[in-house]
């Protein structure tokens, strides 16, 4: 005869249950709004507050003396028309004084070749007639033109 067999081992038992996961982090809390002061600081001794000079020209007020010259003068004031004081360097006095010399320069040229025009036309008669009279091909007329240094082929 068989002999009976063990009784099977009992089943293993299941395993312990997971730790639940911790809960996410909670957001930051927002920042308290900035709060302002009740009522701003006030300065022991304010400056007295001078009207703006162009306001009061729109207003169609007077400025007096003191208010127009700082109004064109003073780059720091309220109402200097936004110019800025700067400093002018050597080019931009050369250009301008170029420019400022160019209508002399014309009037002078213009002038000029007017008086030379006439004083040719006059100066080539008289030396005409001057080496006409002498007959001796003109040896002993003095050209006043190359006396000056001017030529007599130079046009005009």
């Amino acid at each position: 005869a068989v002999a009976p067999s063990p009784p099977p081992p009992p089943p293993p038992p299941p395993p312990p249950p997971k730790p639940p996961r911790p809960p996410p982090p909670k957001p930051p809390k927002p920042a308290p709004p900035a709060t302002l002061p009740a009522e701003p600081p006030v300065r022991a001794r304010a400056p007295p507050v001078e009207p703006d000079p162009e306001k009061l020209v729109r207003a169609g007020e007077a400025l007096d003396l003191g208010q127009s010259t700082r109004m064109v003068f003073d780059s720091e004031s309220a109402g200097s028309m936004g110019r800025a004081r700067k400093t002018l360097g050597y080019d931009w006095h050369a250009w301008h004084l170029l420019v400022a010399m160019i209508p002399g320069a014309l009037a002078y040229g213009f002038a000029r070749s007017i008086e030379r025009g006439g004083e040719r036309e006059e100066w080539e008669k008289n030396l005409r007639a001057r080496m006409n009279a002498t007959g001796d091909d003109g040896a002993s007329v003095v050209d006043p033109f190359s006396a000056r240094g001017w030529r007599r082929d130079a046009p005009g």
